[in-house]
């Protein structure tokens, strides 16, 4: 399996639980003359009332740590207070779901 079917793949299945807790989600049309990413960042974006969650998903440890730093030094530089997390889906195991704020990672 490539790597572009397996992150469709979780994306996909992000959007699901998320929209099974009443989110409604959306990702970024794909394009090779534009950028894949929202930000070249996040993969999806929810929302559900006034809430805006801006979501980054991984399938890999070292991915998921990176791109919590990467999340938190935009915040920082832009200073920004937005809501995003990071997920992360590895084979066989539950999702791992990290808040990152522009102070740090919960």
């Amino acid at each position: 399996m490539s790597t572009h079917s397996k992150g469709y793949r979780r994306e996909r299945q992000c959007r699901e639980e998320l929209e099974k807790d009443g989110y409604l989600t959306d990702i970024k049309n794909w394009s090779k003359f534009s950028p894949k990413d929202f930000y070249n960042m996040f993969d999806v974006v929810a929302v559900k009332g006034d809430e805006v969650l801006w979501v980054q998903v991984k399938s890999n440890k070292s991915g998921f740590y990176s791109a919590r730093k990467e999340i938190q030094l935009w915040l920082e530089e832009n200073n920004l207070a937005i809501r995003c997390q990071v997920w992360l889906k590895e084979n066989n195991k539950p999702w791992r779901i990290s808040d990152v704020t522009s102070t740090g990672y919960s």
